[in-house]
């Protein structure tokens, strides 16, 4: 999906779901500021009129990236950290250059890697249960709404796919969404495909007795015995089983398969349907049994159930969805990469 600027419903959109982002964005540079400015390190800290102006700044910037790359939530946190490095540096360093460098070292840092290293930090963080709760109204009746939200066989629901049951009634759920391709639109040179690593090998020209060529194919090896290769693109996101199917009622299990084949489940959830005037209400409750709090503050950062919900509601109204889960997946980083492909490219033509 290409990237775009957004239209007004889609800016006041993104800033209703992803306002915890953009505040806990600007909380922390101005937390360090404060207190740098109450043990007078910084001028602008020590007035109240200094920190309204400068959270006014603050909140202006992250809140313009949330709308332009609402996906990006790694990257809108990190440079929250650059941010709070700058006050840091610019309060106690004041003009020594190797501050400074140390800081620019920081700040290249952040922007090529830092978002996968806070992802990586959100993902390491103790699993517990985390239950997400949302709640809506559509513009359909009980059985319409009924039977579009919850996951099902045979059928899709806003970007889950949900396959054939088997004979105990549980199905494979592919998740789709979104893809971001640098390269799309631009006149790049076709990309081999090979077959095998060995031939990718072949055509390197590495031979079985290269020590490059034994290291990866050991690591492959590896890697297949753990079971981590070959990557099978069609694989199932999760699975599913559902376990109540009542008529304005549906408890689902999400389900991974443990390496010796038996089920384990991963979370519960459940939608509760209640006809009112004009629609129906419909509330939906994930509880996942072990997840890490990390990733779950991300999910609430994005509001992201509530944004599933009205994703749902937009396919089931056959309406446009402006929802982050129908939006791009690009980032500034993305994005100026791409500048950067673009212009190498009409620099080679030339």
């Amino acid at each position: 999906m290409p990237f775009a600027l957004p239209n007004l419903p889609e800016a006041l959109y993104r800033l209703n779901r992803l306002w915890r982002l953009i505040g806990c964005a600007t909380v922390l540079p101005l937390i360090v500021v404060a207190f740098l400015g109450l043990i007078g390190f910084s001028g602008i800290g020590a007035s109240l009129v200094g920190l309204i102006v400068l959270a006014v700044v603050l909140g202006a910037l992250f809140a313009g990236h949330a709308v332009l790359f609402p996906n990006a939530v790694e990257e809108t946190l990190a440079l929250s950290l650059i941010v709070t490095m700058y006050a840091l540096i610019a309060g106690f360093a004041g003009g020594s250059v190797l501050a400074w460098l140390f800081f620019l070292g920081f700040t290249v840092w952040t922007l090529m890697w830092g978002q996968n290293k806070i992802n990586d930090l959100f993902a390491r963080t103790t699993p517990r249960q985390v239950t997400l709760t949302a709640k809506i109204k559509v513009p359909a009746d009980l059985e319409a709404a009924r039977e579009w939200f919850p996951l099902a066989p045979e059928s899709v629901r806003g970007q889950y796919r949900g396959g054939t049951p088997d004979a105990d009634g549980v199905f494979p759920v592919w998740m789709d969404t979104p893809e971001t391709d640098m390269f799309e639109g631009l006149n790049t040179p076709e990309r081999p495909q090979f077959e095998s690593t060995e031939a990718f090998f072949e055509a390197v020209d590495l031979q079985p007795d290269d020590p490059a060529y034994e290291i990866n194919m050991a690591l492959r090896k590896e890697a297949e015995e753990a079971g981590l290769m070959p990557i099978d693109a069609d694989a199932p996101s999760f699975w599913a089983v559902i376990d109540v199917d009542d008529e304005d009622h549906q408890s689902t299990r999400l389900l991974t398969k443990d390496a010796d084949g038996t089920w384990a489940t991963d979370a519960t959830v459940e939608q509760w349907f209640k006809p009112t005037t004009g629609g129906c209400y419909v509330t939906e409750q994930e509880v996942s049994h072990s997840f890490p709090w990390g990733h779950a503050l991300m999910m609430r950062l994005q509001d992201f159930q509530r944004d599933g919900m009205i994703h749902k509601r937009d396919l089931l109204t056959d309406q446009l969805s402006i929802s982050l889960r129908a939006t791009h997946r690009w980032s500034l980083l993305l994005l100026t990469g791409r500048w950067f492909m673009q212009r190498q490219l009409n620099q080679a033509e030339a």
